[in-house]
């Protein structure tokens, strides 16, 4: 909590809550994103970003 001082005790229950309520469909999507970022950082790496 002390490094995200403007959010309540109640904001990060309720991120939780919503997490673990929704974790698959979270995961899967965390997932698509940091396989898209990969995907960048290659393209990017390789030079082939046109």
């Amino acid at each position: 909590m002390t490094e995200y001082p403007h959010l309540s005790l109640a904001q990060v229950y309720a991120a939780l809550a919503y997490y673990y309520a929704n974790q698959e469909a979270m995961d899967r999507e965390i997932a698509l994103y940091q396989a898209e970022c990969n995907a960048l950082e290659t393209k990017w790496m390789s030079g082939n970003f046109a």
